[in-house]
């Protein structure tokens, strides 16, 4: 099995999209009612992953199992993960740990001495072993916790 972070690109849109949707669904729907991810997926439509491209103020990425769109990150210029969701089969296959380990490399390079996000009641314990810091709850609609790194 290859691992591959890039850039994603317009023609990917479709794919990360999808990627996105089942990831909630199918991953973190054991922890959420369907009222919640339906708000919480209200969102993820192709149109909206060109607009993030689009954004000089947004870095978008395509993560690759085999050659093929499994995984999908979006990092903001400021130091906020906005997305890092991996399709249900990429589950354990390190394609995560690998995005989020590009999208800290990436900020780096960018200056910035931390990363921060809103993380799923799914991916809590995943954030903590990669040395995220535990701040709470955000209080949001969709349950969630303000986690950061220093870099």
């Amino acid at each position: 099995m290859t691992l591959n972070i890039r850039p994603a690109t317009v023609e990917d849109a479709p794919a990360l999209c999808d990627v996105n949707l089942r990831s909630i669904r199918e991953i973190c729907g054991k922890d959420y009612p369907p009222d919640r991810l339906d708000t919480w997926c209200a969102n993820k439509v192709p149109g909206n992953y060109l607009k993030w491209l689009a954004d000089p103020k947004l870095r978008l990425y395509a993560g690759e199992r085999d050659g093929r769109v499994a995984g999908v990150g979006l990092l903001d210029v400021n130091g906020w993960i906005f997305l890092l969701y991996v399709e249900p089969e990429a589950l354990g296959s390190g394609l995560g740990k690998a995005l989020l380990a590009h999208m800290e490399q990436e900020a780096r390079a960018m200056g910035l001495g931390r990363l921060q996000l809103k993380s799923t009641i799914t991916a809590r314990d995943f954030y903590a072993r990669q040395g995220y810091e535990d701040l709470g709850p955000t209080g949001d609609e969709i349950p969630s916790f303000r986690m950061e790194k220093a870099l």
